[in-house]
């Protein structure tokens, strides 16, 4: 996860391709390796005032389910983010990682 200003570029060129949406019920998914990034912006900068840092620790914290993927967390970040700030959050596999088509699952404790 990259909050930073002026990160776009950095990370740009590191992604690829769409990621398949995973549901935490994918016992399957939990035992692949995974290279993701969710950035707070694309090539414009970020707010310094961080509506993306701040929708993401909500969408973890009021999380009604004990299990969230990344995709949801993706979803309601990216939509919240866009709502209120002139930026677009991007979420995609990094390159030249080995991957296996994983993803990440936040399970409250």
């Amino acid at each position: 996860m990259s909050d930073a200003c002026e990160a776009g570029t950095s990370f740009y060129l590191a992604m690829c391709g769409e990621t398949k949406p995973r549901d935490c019920n994918d016992w399957e998914a939990v035992k692949l390796k995974a290279a993701q990034v969710l950035k707070s912006s694309d090539r414009e900068g970020a707010a310094d005032n961080s509506t993306f840092a701040k929708s993401f620790s909500n969408v973890l914290k009021f999380a009604p389910d004990h299990c969230i993927s990344i995709d949801k967390i993706t979803e309601k970040v990216i939509s919240n983010v866009v709502t209120t700030q002139k930026q677009k959050p991007k979420f995609g596999n990094i390159s030249g990682l080995e991957q296996q088509d994983g993803t990440f699952f936040f399970i409250k404790k």
